[in-house]
């Protein structure tokens, strides 16, 4: 099973000089070999044939198939930062805030299906996956579910002395294990892991009123 994506572009025409170009394109192919192959049995040279490089590029610009992954997640990482900031404009109430986190992890989840079952497999084995990993799946998540929160602590919706770092967290942890566990690893439906989440979100909005 693959993500929705469009066939990546090679990258520039060997002798061009475009690293940025390179770079992409490295990134695209891995996504798709990655995804394709796994880990494991996906090779550098095939990703740079495909992306129309040298595969020494890797090297050079990744430090080698770790490296490419890291970057990938990255890559990934900043893309679902904007979507995120975009595609959340704050909600009235509590409970409506916790629903619409936890569909939007569920939904890009599923979008992300093939690059997380490979970052989740070499998390645990590798240190350096392992870190970007935690930004990948967490970090930027509780970092704006904190803020969100925070604020509505402030309109007087969460009653005061709550630590919104821990609760942010907590309920991150849940988004994500709903997003992947649920869904991409256990493959429950995605409307019956939506309607899971909403009752958790309920629950949780109702511990958190003052």
């Amino acid at each position: 099973m693959t993500e929705n994506a469009e066939t990546p572009q090679a990258g520039p025409e060997r002798g061009r000089h475009d690293k940025l170009g390179r770079q992409r394109a490295l990134m695209d192919w891995a996504k798709v070999v990655f995804s394709e192959r796994g880990y494991d049995t996906a090779t550098t040279r095939e990703i740079a044939q495909r992306a129309g490089c040298s595969e020494g590029l890797i090297h050079r610009y990744f430090g080698g198939k770790p490296g490419l992954l890291a970057a990938v997640l990255q890559q990934r990482e900043l893309s679902r930062t904007v979507d995120l900031t975009a595609g959340m404009p704050r909600q009235a109430t509590v409970e409506e805030e916790l629903v619409r986190f936890m569909e939007w992890e569920i939904e890009k989840s599923w979008d992300d299906r093939a690059t997380m079952r490979v970052t989740v497999s070499r998390a645990v084995i590798d240190p350096i996956i392992g870190d970007r990993a935690r930004e990948f799946f967490q970090a930027t998540r509780v970092d704006f579910l904190r803020e969100r929160l925070a604020w509505h602590q402030g309109e007087g919706r969460i009653r005061k002395g709550l630590d919104m770092g821990v609760v942010a967290a907590a309920i991150s942890g849940f988004a994500f294990n709903s997003g992947f566990f649920a869904q991409v690893a256990f493959q429950e439906p995605q409307e019956l892991v939506k309607s899971e989440a909403r009752t958790i979100a309920a629950v949780l909005a109702r511990g958190l009123a003052p």
